[in-house]
């Protein structure tokens, strides 16, 4: 299929049937290292925890003498250099060791500093991210050891959270419906209760109780240390932005330059988080209907609808349901609802939107679509949850679920129901957080951090980018028209330079000021 990212595959090739809501959508590939990269997201699944949790102070614990990791560069290909760090699993006595990827500055004599990236868990992190990515990057790394950080627990980093194989939850969970309604609840109930205890049994407590972004936000710390900077610069995408809000808020004399592009509101996401998962359902429904008007406008490079591809997908999600309906139990049979969460992968870059509509097109020739279902242990399921059911608070009152549900399937009609009932796996969660940091969110640093929200992005509304920018106060607002999740490295020359610009010399853009992403061609 044309219009992919390079190097990655394309989002809708193939898909593993679960329901958690989307904040950094559901990955669409089977094999571990193609499910961190499937769907360039950093979509939510199932995120936060509903326990009753001390809130952390904007600081520090005050008096914590963790050593700072020594890091031993090695060379590890393609012009890369990796190493690990060791940091502690609170008071346990067990630890953590955190994998880093550095891109060494090509101009020594002018480098700034180290510049940490990291783009969430379902972008790469930070190592697989710069791999994959690494274009995008070039110019930062002119003057910048360019590092991407896989938080505890996540990604590369050892050990890892585990749940269940993608077997063993074919085994609890019926093939995914487009449109469930309240009377299924139960069954996801149940669903919850044994994936959540499957985590518990497969993975070490210690791990789990201190898998939240505050320790990845203390982790940052740590490491900016072990490189020797005085203070931290960082480039966060999508989660990654989190993880920046939540070190600035705990760390502000700590920041010397920070990017968040495609920022989450980081108080929703932690204090209110049914009302952002609305709140980003929503805007997937608004990519949605963006992806069909580009089809009307651009019919030579739209390949599905024949000029309604909005009718023509409503179609196609019928058919597949009564594909489901007819074929009960076969978790190769593509359902709506599998189709449904591949349209949330298949608006994240809008230079794919071609494909996509062959993809579409493709399925609409078949009467009875099938997907080759994933094998192997699912790492990115237990990863997400692992730390965002620490992060956030999630009600356990199942008729609030159940309010949550019909309110999302109101604001978006296509979405709603299929990620409704995405929070009951957090709110069954094991282990509760040792700490949960909840605010203050106001940066008190002494710069000023660049927040880049993108008008039509599909997971991150750029209203969330205006919240981050009143909320941390010392913050300066770039607005991107144009589709898509973030704008980094996306094509798009004015934002490249403005991010490169404030990160290299602390040159922000004019208040106001906007740019642009460019059109699917």
């Amino acid at each position: 299929m044309s219009g992919c990212l390079a190097a990655l595959r394309c989002p809708w090739s193939a898909a593993n049937d679960r329901e958690e809501a989307p904040v950094l959508s559901r990955p669409t590939t089977p094999a571990r290292r193609r499910l961190r990269f499937a769907a360039v997201l950093t979509a939510l699944t199932a995120l936060a925890a509903v326990f009753t949790a001390p809130s952390a102070s904007s600081t520090p614990q005050a008096g914590h003498r963790t050593r700072v990791p020594r890091l031993a560069w090695a060379d590890c290909g393609d012009g890369f250099e990796c190493a690990t760090a060791r940091v502690p699993l609170g008071r346990t006595g067990e630890s953590a060791e955190l994998a880093l990827t550095r891109i060494p500055a090509r101009d020594r004599a002018h480098r700034v500093g180290t510049l940490f990236v990291n783009g969430g868990l379902h972008a790469g992190n930070g190592g697989d991210l710069l791999r994959y990515r690494l274009a995008a990057f070039t110019a930062l790394a002119d003057r910048f050891d360019v590092v991407g950080v896989d938080p505890r627990g996540q990604s590369h980093s050892t050990p890892s959270a585990h749940c269940m194989t993608f077997e063993e939850e074919r085994g609890i969970e019926a093939p995914l419906a487009a449109y469930p309604t309240v009377a299924d609840r139960p069954d996801k109930v149940t669903e919850a209760d044994a994936l959540t205890s499957a985590c518990a049994r497969n993975s070490s407590r210690a791990l789990l109780e201190h898998m939240s972004t505050s320790d990845a936000a203390d982790d940052l710390d740590l490491l900016r240390r072990a490189v020797g900077d005085d203070k931290l610069s960082y480039l966060g995408m999508s989660y990654g932005t989190v993880l920046g809000q939540m070190y600035a808020a705990r760390y502000p004399g700590k920041v010397r330059a920070m990017v968040l592009d495609g920022a989450i509101h980081a108080s929703g996401y932690v204090s209110r988080p049914l009302r952002f998962d609305r709140e980003q359902l929503a805007a997937s429904e608004r990519s949605l209907s963006r992806f069909f008007g580009w089809c009307e406008r651009t019919p030579s490079l739209c390949a599905f609808g024949g000029g309604h591809p909005a009718q023509a997908f409503d179609r196609l999600i019928d058919k597949l349901e009564d594909n489901r309906r007819a074929h009960p139990g076969r978790h190769d049979v593509l359902t709506g609802g599998l189709l449904l969460t591949q349209a949330i992968g298949g608006m994240i870059d809008p230079q794919g939107w071609p494909g996509f509509s062959q993809y579409l097109a493709h399925l609409d020739s078949q009467t009875l679509p099938t997907v080759e279902p994933p094998t192997g242990e699912d790492y990115l399921t237990a990863q997400q949850l692992a730390f965002s059911c620490l992060d956030r608070e999630i009600p356990t009152d199942l008729r609030t679920h159940d309010r949550h549900f019909e309110a999302a399937a109101r604001v978006s009609p296509h979405f709603g129901r299929v990620y409704g009932y995405g929070e009951l796996k957090c709110a069954r969660w094991p282990v509760r957080p040792t700490e949960r940091f909840d605010g203050p969110w106001r940066y008190t640093g002494s710069g000023r951090v660049l927040v880049i929200g993108v008008d039509g992005d599909p997971l991150t509304p750029l209203t969330w980018a205006e919240r981050v920018t009143h909320e941390m106060g010392r913050a300066r607002l770039l607005s991107v028209d144009g589709n898509g999740h973030t704008a980094f490295g996306r094509g798009g020359t004015c934002v490249d330079a403005a991010i490169t610009d404030y990160l290299t010399s602390g040159l922000l853009p004019r208040v106001g000021a906007h740019c642009a992403l460019p059109d699917p061609a």
